[in-house]
């Protein structure tokens, strides 16, 4: 999972990450979740190609 959070951080950066506050959640799970859902929202299609790689994976975790 770090490795889709480094990814979107250096390829969407603000795009992504505007307005999204990672501070106030404190688990990586919730925080992935978030950016996972801000990819599919915000990118193009990779990004929501990651983003879904990311839920999946999150979904495939619990």
């Amino acid at each position: 999972m770090l490795e889709f959070l480094q990814e979107a951080a250096e390829s969407y950066g603000i795009r992504v990450f505007d307005n999204i506050d990672l501070s106030r959640i404190d688990s990586l799970a919730g925080q992935s979740r978030i950016i996972a859902n801000a990819l599919i929202e915000r990118g193009d299609a990779r990004a929501f190609a990651m983003g879904r790689r990311m839920l999946s994976e999150l979904e495939a975790s619990r």
